[in-house]
């Protein structure tokens, strides 16, 4: 594995991060994120720190929000009073750009981001790579940065309402074109994508509006609208005290947050009831709140990545249900993206995980899981070997560890390592079943017809209806009929 950034122009065969660079990155990360939590703190050191992490790993949505909220603390004014309007000076950056080399567009539009986290020009430049990259979240959240720093300039309401649209965040890409044509009275392309996208909302897709990353609003509204929003809640819990009125279990919680913020429980709650409404971005900034209130609180830190997750799965279950009624080309490669994006994701929290707990094989086994998924075989074997010397995971190890090895096409190493898992289930009687069936179907490949009758043979004493044991069961027969396979009913072991 190495570091060296991939070709930009081939966003699917980029590698995934080095485990000794996601170590590193890591490190560089919690450093910066425990100097965050306190009042005062060297922000050019972590931005030193944050800008390491964005440039070697830059589809971490996770990385990229501390690195913007770190320079946002220091460049607080900056907003309203300094925008670049060009590329002056940035003849680097702007050719980087026409080239579309991906990786060189991040390497020199993220330092520009020092001297003004809301530099549209550079913002965009991000967003433009993110989107060639496939880093769906983090483009949105270059293209927030943006849209904060000037609500009113139709070309960046242009830029996030395609991206949005791409994405099918039909409601936000509206509010955008909306915008544009506020901006400038009788744009057409404003009207038509006005009306095309309000039609494909009314096709049953505009749930994607209710799970978006992006806050179309600009940064002043919002925070306009937090400070009348905490005012309002103030109001109502004196109103409450005086009228001794029931507050309700959210009003509860929120109370007892404010009484004693290092409490980590009454967080751990109100999250918990916001996600059951599906709230989960709110969750989130509940969470993030804990954690900088906690001084960096690791157990807050962690639910913060679930919800994270939680979050990512909710978008791919959109996307499947956009893909399903649709079934266009481009709802499904949104799909496989967005399940891409997901599984990146869940490698990099996990990862972290394992070298914090190195004795979770839990930790361990859903981390080779989510390698296999990307086709990190090699990472996932090794992984795996750790995992199948606990006795409650050495089945289900070995399975997976079997469908890596088969996937690497070492056929022989991998119908052993199904038959340590029959073994090794004991009782877990659907990773027996599973393990029956991957070597069964693999042994018909290697062309090992009693190998392959005798294992289907005993999965089907056990479950009659798994998968299509019975048919496969019928068609092996009739090959040992016949003598064997023929080229014409060759099964590829893989």
């Amino acid at each position: 594995m190495t570091d060296k950034a991939p070709d930009s122009n081939d966003p699917d065969s980029r590698p995934a991060v080095s485990p000794a660079l996601r170590a590193r990155l890591q490190q560089c990360f919690e450093h910066a994120s425990r100097l965050m939590v306190a009042k005062e703190y060297d922000v050019d050191y972590a931005n030193e720190m944050l800008t390491e992490c964005v440039i070697r790993d830059p589809g971490n949505l996770v990385y990229v929000e501390a690195f913007l909220d770190n320079l946002q603390r220091k460049h607080v004014r900056v907003k309203k009073s300094f925008r670049f309007s060009g590329f002056g000076g940035r003849g680097g950056f702007k050719k980087t750009l026409a080239n579309k080399d991906w990786q060189g567009v991040i390497e020199k539009a993220i330092p520009l981001l020092r001297a003004n986290p809301w530099d549209v020009v550079a913002l965009r430049g991000l967003a433009e790579a993110c989107e060639g990259l496939h880093f769906n979240d983090v483009e949105l959240r270059y293209l927030k940065n943006a849209l904060d720093g000037a609500p009113q300039d139709a070309d960046v309401n242009r830029h996030c309402g395609r991206s949005l649209a791409r994405m099918g965040q039909f409601d936000q890409a509206i509010a955008c074109w909306h915008r544009v044509e506020e901006i400038q009275k009788g744009d057409d392309e404003a009207k038509k994508m006005i009306s095309q996208l309000t039609m494909e909302r009314s096709r049953g897709q505009a749930g994607f509006s209710e799970l978006g990353t992006f806050d179309s609003l600009s940064a002043v509204r919002e925070a306009r609208e937090q400070a009348e929003a905490v005012k309002a809640e103030e109001t109502t819990r004196v109103e409450a005290r005086r009228s001794e009125v029931q507050l309700t279990p959210r009003q509860k919680l929120e109370r007892a947050i404010e009484e004693d913020p290092m409490q980590t429980d009454n967080y751990f709650q109100l999250v918990s009831l916001l996600c059951k409404e599906k709230r989960f971005k709110d969750a989130e900034m509940v969470l993030r709140r804990g954690f900088q209130a906690t001084g960096g609180d690791v157990h807050v830190r962690e639910r913060l990545e679930d919800v994270q997750i939680l979050r990512a799965k909710s978008h791919v279950v959109v996307a499947q249900r956009r893909a399903e009624q649709e079934g266009s080309d481009e709802s499904r490669e949104l799909l496989n993206r967005l399940r891409g994006e997901l599984n990146r994701m869940e490698i990099d929290i996990f990862w972290s995980r394992v070298e914090r707990y190195p004795n979770n094989f839990l930790m361990a086994y859903q981390l080779a899981v989510r390698l296999k998924r990307a086709a990190n075989y090699d990472q996932a074997i090794e992984i795996l070997k750790k995992v199948i010397v606990d006795q409650q995971f050495r089945g289900v190890g070995l399975v997976e560890q079997g469908e890596c090895l088969q996937h690497q096409r070492k056929f022989a190493e991998a119908l052993n390592s199904y038959r340590a898992a029959t073994e090794a289930a004991g009782e877990h009687q659907e990773v027996l079943k599973l393990a029956l069936y991957r070597g069964g179907i693999l042994a018909l490949g290697l062309n090992d017809l009693d190998a392959a009758y005798q294992t289907l043979n005993r999965l089907y004493q056990l479950d009659k209806d798994y998968k299509d044991v019975g048919s496969r069961l019928d068609k092996l027969q009739k090959i040992r009929d016949k003598g064997g396979l023929s080229d014409s009913q060759d099964e590829s072991p893989a």
